[in-house]
């Protein structure tokens, strides 16, 4: 929405427009009456208002650069918790079921030489102290 409006004649768009139970056409008609000496905008300007600050909360128009600011600020924060993950580890608890040769391949691709299972790159002695979870 082009800003063309202060965001004082806005904000009485918007206030007419409900007043009117969203009924554009009859807004026009009331904004008209109430404001004799202003331009009245067209009916599409009070929809797009209600809009507007509905899925915004501000009548400033969107900036083409808010998109760009978002998507770097996704882009810090994925690449953040990617490279958390590049230094983690898993480690298995021995069930049969985890041996499997399609979760030990997942386990290559995915976690390649940072997991300690039974068949992995990582030896892992079962019952040991210093790996085992303290689950008692």
């Amino acid at each position: 929405m082009p800003k063309v409006f202060s965001n004082e004649e806005y904000t009485d768009t918007h206030f007419v427009y409900g007043f009117c139970d969203g009924n554009a056409r009859a807004a026009v008609r009331e904004y008209q009456r109430r404001f004799p000496n202003r331009r009245v905008p067209d009916s599409s300007v009070f929809s797009n208002t209600h809009l507007q600050l509905r899925n915004l909360g501000s009548f400033r128009p969107m900036n083409e650069y808010d998109d760009v600011r978002s998507a770097l600020r996704h882009r810090r924060r994925s690449e953040r918790i990617l490279n958390r993950r590049q230094n983690s580890w898993t480690q298995l608890d021995g069930c049969p079921s985890h041996y499997a040769r399609q979760v030990r391949n997942w386990l290559d691709e995915h976690y390649a030489h940072r997991w300690i299972g039974r068949g992995g790159p990582v030896f892992w002695p079962p019952r040991s102290p210093d790996l085992t979870p303290l689950n008692f």
